[in-house]
């Protein structure tokens, strides 16, 4: 069960670091959304 929560805040971290890549290269907010779904 930890491992899998681990996994998930990991992933939500990626996911959080790329979100701010396409906010610095000015890509708009559907970016994010696009992150979750990937």
């Amino acid at each position: 069960m930890r491992e899998e929560a681990d996994w998930w805040v990991e992933d939500a971290k990626r996911c959080l670091m790329k979100a701010e890549k396409y906010f610095e290269l000015g890509f708009c907010e559907d970016s994010v959304f696009n992150c979750q779904q990937a």
